[in-house]
């Protein structure tokens, strides 16, 4: 989370970075680190909330950031494309499965501060492709509905059972 509020006094003013979830820790350590900054306005952490105030909330933000080193598949990012998010994701496993350059979202070496507010400036000033993005991450997680799911299973179990 230290990577994006290291670089949010280098966006445009009006951005607020909203940090979901219960602390692990690192609390304390990222408020002195926003105090320093001088950007405790800009930051609002949650602490833990329901699962509706999560969707809530993805729902009227227009980008989500995904700064992990590891991230195994990602759910928190598709809870989030769902939602009609444009995506920038650390390069993790689960971001490079969910993620493809330009189309719905982009993806950055974890660390690398220049690329993550290269790229979130982007989204933020260019408004048509961050729109654009919106929609297609709106249709890509419907095809992660347990539905959807359950129909790739099935074709998977008939044809191990057919061998």
């Amino acid at each position: 989370l230290d990577q994006i509020i290291k670089i949010l006094p280098y966006l445009d003013e009006n951005i607020i970075f909203l940090v979901m979830g219960k602390d692990a820790g690192d609390l304390s350590r990222l408020k002195k680190l926003i105090t320093k900054l001088n950007i405790n306005n800009r930051v609002i952490f949650t602490g833990e909330i329901s699962d509706n105030d999560v969707l809530a909330a993805l729902r009227i933000s227009k980008i989500f950031v995904m700064p992990s080193q590891w991230e195994a598949f990602g759910i928190s990012m598709l809870q989030a494309m769902a939602q009609g998010n444009a995506i920038i994701s650390t390069k993790t496993e689960g971001g490079k499965f969910l993620i493809k350059e330009r189309e719905n979202g982009f993806l950055f070496n974890y660390g690398n501060l220049d690329e993550l507010r290269q790229k979130l400036n982007l989204l933020i000033k260019n408004d048509k492709l961050r729109n654009k993005i919106s929609k297609i991450n709106v249709e890509k997680a419907k095809q992660f509905l347990w539905i959807n799911i359950v129909k790739d299973l099935e074709k998977l179990y008939i044809s191990l059972l057919n061998k």
